[in-house]
């Protein structure tokens, strides 16, 4: 499963984005629901940040919530 990473302007944001694929890919694994998007609540440097995951077919894309 390839994994992308979106809108991650500062390298604490891909951080984020790479611990909540992370977690993502622990709870789910390889095959998660398609078209579903969760939300990982993320702490990383002292600054608390929402990453959302969403499922396709080939892919993981991570992004952070503004």
């Amino acid at each position: 499963m390839r994994r992308e990473i979106i809108k991650a302007d500062t390298q604490i944001h891909r951080t984020a984005c790479k611990h909540a694929m992370q977690a993502h890919k622990e709870k789910y694994g390889d095959y998660a629901p398609l078209g579903k998007m969760v939300s990982y609540k993320v702490k990383c440097n002292d600054h608390l940040l929402w990453v959302e995951i969403t499922s396709r077919p080939k892919s993981y894309v991570a992004r952070v919530s503004k």
